[in-house]
């Protein structure tokens, strides 16, 4: 699990790895962590210190805003609300939007570009 820490780093999306990977990934380090120390004693994270070990692991500019922007907000939620996965639910949903405009204007942009029409030499009466 603290290997996983270590080097596991979302760098932007990518064909072959999502925000989703990121989060499953290191959902499956907070769980192998609170089940692997042979003795019994776990080693729980608090909600707070998997939040932050999330953002430790985001390289990509935009996911690290909406991240601490999601942090921002879960703070103003009650305490018992103050969770990884609603911390995750709303910055996931942030970035996916943000993502999903962002593509659309850079293609909009893009669309009449080889195409372009002068319409100052249109008549107008």
């Amino acid at each position: 699990a603290n290997a996983m820490f270590k080097y596991a780093h979302y760098i932007g999306e990518r064909k072959n790895f999502t925000m989703n990977d990121y989060y499953n990934l290191m959902s499956k380090a907070f769980n192998d962590l609170a089940l692997s120390d042979p003795t019994g004693n776990q080693h729980t994270l608090t909600e707070l210190q998997k939040i932050t070990k999330f953002i430790d692991g985001l390289k990509d500019v935009d996911s690290i805003r909406f991240a601490q922007a999601a942090r921002r907000d879960l703070r103003r939620l009650p305490l018992i609300d103050q969770t990884f996965e609603s911390f995750f639910n709303d910055m996931s949903g942030e970035l996916t939007s943000f993502q999903t405009l962002a593509g659309t204007a850079a293609g909009s942009q893009n669309a009449g570009r080889g195409s372009f029409r002068n319409i100052g030499s249109a008549e107008f009466q």
